[in-house]
């Protein structure tokens, strides 16, 4: 099994009003020649104040080949 994990702390200056969405964060990742099958890539964020821990994370399946 693969795992790669990427930590980064971005602070908005504020917390975040119930319903605002926060912009998207990209991550750009360089996979090996030898890498392939199915994989979930999951990020998890949280958010001073958050209220609602069921939509801090997400999963998305990524098939390499």
């Amino acid at each position: 099994m693969n795992r790669a994990a990427i930590v980064d702390q971005m602070p908005p200056a504020t917390p975040p009003n119930p319903g605002e969405v926060l912009p998207d964060i990209t991550l750009a990742v360089n996979v090996g020649a030898n890498a392939h099958g199915v994989f979930d890539n999951v990020a998890s964020v949280s958010t001073p104040g958050g209220t609602n821990p069921a939509n801090d994370t997400a999963i998305d399946q990524t098939i390499v080949q």
